[in-house]
């Protein structure tokens, strides 16, 4: 069904538009660049500042009609429309396009600290629930069997609706977004309709509430216990989260989804079913007597909390593989190390993404003036696979452990070339070395 300019004008509040309205309107775009026959160019602020000439460019491509701001330069032989802000029209014009999908679709977003665990949760448990569930989060986008690998703040409004819209033709009912910094509601996502929003809580306050109240919460090492009750009855669930951060994100995603009208008996089955949230003290689980995680803490700060989760956990020993990469300052592969030296009994210090980095020389400079907290040995260890394994060849029954740096990443940067690599991938190897090669529990 063809799409005409007059139809995209009447969302959008406008000065009279210059040439021709019927014109048909094949796609929308703020790349001069990117313009195809029968584009509409939007000259937003950020690209007319350093190409005021780029409206020009576009109508040579072929552009249907030229978006802008008061003071852009326009070809008179293209259709010109004036807008107060051509950011906010763009945004209508691409909901408008796509035909308005968000309509549609339940949108719920998510903002907080914890923002990422909390959207991970909401769409594990609606999945689990049989809801066809979009997911928009800082790690990439995910619309049925596709994944696009670009974080959601980075989605202009033309790339937001047109997922919106695949999500629709897939009989999709929900779309689960987290709501970063960097991600314009007022601009990109302007005529959004919210289903609704949740703050994900950074405390303990998440225990409080007299309607849906959580009788029992015992985070685990690789799997927690969690009871909640609410007027339609108790969610009961054995959710597959590691320690007490990740437990506090699941029942704030559980207690939405009772709150909007999911049964306790529907969330407690999917709770049992729904995938540990990548990277965040991630358990990988071949039936071994001791806790594997994988987890993305990569700077000193992000670490200690790791590595607090760990020994809250365990009343056996903490081990740990860290390391800095290219990225890192020499005092911050010095702080990952003095943290995993004060919090464990025995550490690997390896690299993260090296680069031309020689780790080995650099881990030596800091290993040997480092004073393990709780005894045991500080090793070092330049390849990560390597280091990986032997950290886990030296776990006992009891034991936590910690795989840190990478997390849902699945690349290494190493001499100048980027490979594939996967911590999940090296640790369930290491563990069926050791004759571990069973499935979760």
């Amino acid at each position: 069904m063809s799409f005409y300019l007059d139809q995209l004008l009447e969302h959008l509040p406008h000065t009279p538009v210059r040439g021709e309205r019927r014109c048909v309107v094949n796609g929308m775009t703020t790349e001069a660049r990117s313009v195809a026959p029968g584009w509409v160019y939007v000259s937003v602020p950020e690209a007319a500042q350093p190409n005021p000439y780029a409206a020009v460019r576009a109508a040579e491509r072929g552009a249907a009609a030229v978006i802008c701001g008061p003071g852009i330069v326009t070809p008179r032989r293209v259709p010109c429309v004036r807008v107060a802000d051509a950011r906010v029209a763009y945004a209508h014009g691409a909901s408008a396009l796509h035909r308005h999908p968000a309509n549609q679709l339940k949108l719920i977003g998510v903002r907080g600290a914890s923002s990422f665990g909390v959207a991970w949760f909401l769409r594990e448990l609606l999945a689990g629930c049989g809801r066809v569930t979009g997911f928009f989060s800082t790690r990439g986008c995910e619309v049925g069997d596709r994944f696009l690998p670009r974080p959601v703040e980075q989605l202009d409004s033309q790339e937001f609706f047109a997922q919106l819209a695949a999500l629709g033709k897939l009989r999709g009912q929900i779309a689960v977004i987290e709501l970063t910094a960097g991600l314009d509601l007022t601009r990109t996502l302007a005529p959004v309709p919210w289903f609704g929003t949740v703050a994900a809580p950074a405390d303990g306050s998440y225990l409080g509430d007299d309607v849906y109240r959580v009788i029992e919460a015992r985070p685990g090492p690789d799997r927690s216990r969690v009871v909640i009750s609410s007027p339609t009855g108790r969610l009961v669930g054995n959710p597959r989260v590691a320690g007490e951060r990740n437990l506090r994100d699941f029942v704030t995603a559980a207690r939405c989804l009772l709150r909007w009208g999911l049964k306790p008996s529907e969330v407690s089955a999917a709770s049992d079913r729904l995938t540990a949230a990548p990277g965040l003290c991630e358990p990988i689980d071949a039936g071994q007597p001791f806790s594997v995680w994988i987890d993305g803490a990569d700077s000193p700060n992000e670490l200690a909390r790791t590595l607090h989760e760990a020994r809250a956990m365990t009343r056996g020993r903490v081990v740990v593989v860290t390391g800095g990469g290219s990225r890192h300052s020499l005092d911050e592969w010095s702080g990952l190390v003095r943290v995993a030296a004060d919090a464990a009994e025995a550490i690997w210090i390896t690299g993260n993404d090296p680069g031309t980095l020689e780790v080995a020389a650099i881990s030596a400079g800091f290993a040997a003036g480092v004073r393990m907290a709780r005894g045991g040995v500080a090793h070092i260890e330049g390849d990560r696979s390597r280091a990986i394994s032997h950290a886990i060849r030296c776990a006992r029954a009891g034991d936590v452990v910690v795989i840190a740096g990478k997390g849902h990443r699945r690349t290494q940067a190493i001499d100048g070339a980027v490979i594939p690599f996967d911590d999940r991938l090296v640790a369930q190897f290491a563990l069926a070395e050791r004759g571990y090669a069973g499935g979760a529990s």
